[in-house]
């Protein structure tokens, strides 16, 4: 009965990565069968050659389906190999991985704090004395403002505004600030050309900048292979 809508989901995922594997499938043929390209160049051209030389192994098979069949099958190969290799990275129990989320989200809870996108919400008086204010100190939002949240609610931090004028894309931009984040520290270590520390001064305009252009030298740290998916 497909309680929940699980199976159409899967069928129409499942019609959604053969189109993909089809265009990507008739790119090939096209470029094979106009001489573009010489030899078996990639894992889909090996595949056409072989079912070109040995068609009487699978009498009874489409060849197209064949093709994207394996081919799908090495992409997941290829994912589970990068799934093992993120483990190893952060360790066989996941709770650095557990923690992943909680972690990236003080980080950008501090950040906004900082250095907010704009200043043009209502002006603030604190009510009480204030101590440590441009210091960046992250686990302040796993200790005493663990309770404090970016989406309007609390008027400690509301880098998104409140209210009805509240940014309307905050929670996708919430989502993907700690993709690219998580994504980066991940993929790379950073150091600054002479190992200065980052100049942090505002260029004061309707948005905040950096008063001076952002310099950071990036060393990949994983696998040379894993950058290409």
């Amino acid at each position: 009965m497909d309680i929940g809508g699980n199976e159409r989901l899967m069928r129409k995922t499942a019609k959604e990565f053969d189109i993909v594997l089809q265009e990507w499938l008739d790119e090939h043929t096209m470029k094979r069968v106009s001489g573009q390209v010489k030899g078996d160049e990639d894992f889909m051209y090996v595949m056409l050659s072989l079912l070109d030389d040995n068609a009487e192994l699978l009498p009874d098979r489409d060849s197209d389906s064949v093709i994207k069949a394996t081919c799908l099958y090495v992409l997941y190969k290829r994912f589970r190999y990068f799934i093992q290799t993120l483990t190893a990275f952060a360790g066989s129990n996941f709770s650095c991985c557990r923690n992943l989320n909680s972690n990236i989200d003080v980080i950008l809870k501090e950040t906004m704090r900082l250095y907010p996108a704009a200043p043009l919400l209502l002006p603030h008086e604190a009510t009480e004395e204030c101590t440590e204010l441009c210091k960046l100190q992250p686990e302040r939002f796993l200790t005493t403002h663990n309770d404090v949240d970016v989406r309007g609610q609390n008027f400690e931090l509301i880098p998104f505004g409140s209210g009805r004028r509240i940014c309307s894309g905050i929670s996708f931009t919430l989502q993907v600030m700690q993709l690219i984040l998580a994504s980066l520290l991940h993929g790379f270590d950073f150091a600054t050309p002479s190992n200065e520390p980052v100049v942090m001064e505002e260029a004061k305009s309707f948005a905040y900048a950096k008063a001076a252009p952002l310099e950071v030298l990036l060393t990949p740290r994983l696998s040379a292979f894993l950058y290409d998916y």
